[in-house]
């Protein structure tokens, strides 16, 4: 899926139907989910970051998809889906395209894909939506920049989860993972030190 190009998307929402995917049966209630609105936020150096928000719950979760990550895209693989399902139970979850990946915009050199600026980007994500606190969750190479971003803002972290593994290990692991890690960030949201990160997927 080609992303829009930067002059489409500034200031704009972007509107799709809200069709139904079909997920999975993992012994969750709904065997469908229907696919966020992406909106955009603005970085201090001009850049776009396309992100989606959805679920309920008190605590907020951040979900910082693997390389190749597209928050359009990534709800037509049933396994995400159901994972997304699962954590929307639960937590009001965030998902964001760092620059140069998915919807967010392209960089114009290689040094503006630094880890830094990819906490830059979730940071302006976290503003944008009133976001003052919340989980971290980072597959693969997006557990650096939650680490990054946890050094840097202890204060906004309540809790910090890397995993090794993407969902496409199966619907049954990612289901079992989710219910897992809501034990895990139910735990943590009230008064666990971000110190006291943990790695999973081993």
């Amino acid at each position: 899926m080609a992303a829009p190009a930067q002059g489409d998307i500034r200031g704009h929402e972007i509107h799709r139907l809200e069709r139904p995917i079909a997920a999975v049966t993992t012994g969750l209630q709904d065997r469908h989910v229907n696919r966020p609105k992406t909106r955009y936020a603005r970085t201090d150096d001009g850049v776009h970051i396309g992100y989606q928000v959805f679920g309920e719950g008190r605590n907020d979760l951040v979900i910082h998809l693997p390389w190749l990550s597209n928050v359009d895209a990534v709800w037509d693989l049933p396994d995400w889906a159901v994972v997304f399902r699962a954590f929307g139970r639960y937590a009001r979850v965030i998902l964001f395209d760092r620059r140069g990946l998915g919807v967010s915009d392209r960089p114009t050199s290689p040094d503006v894909m630094a880890v830094e600026k990819g906490m830059d980007d979730m940071r302006a994500v976290l503003d944008e939506v009133g976001s003052e606190r919340a989980a971290l969750l980072g597959y693969e190479s997006g557990g650096t920049v939650m680490l990054v971003f946890a050094a840097s803002f202890p204060d906004r972290v309540s809790a910090l989860s890397r995993s090794r593994h993407s969902s496409s290990t199966g619907s049954r692991r990612t289901s079992h993972g989710a219910r897992r890690s809501k034990r895990r960030l139910n735990g943590a949201a009230a008064s666990r030190p971000v110190g006291a990160a943990r790695s999973s997927g081993g």
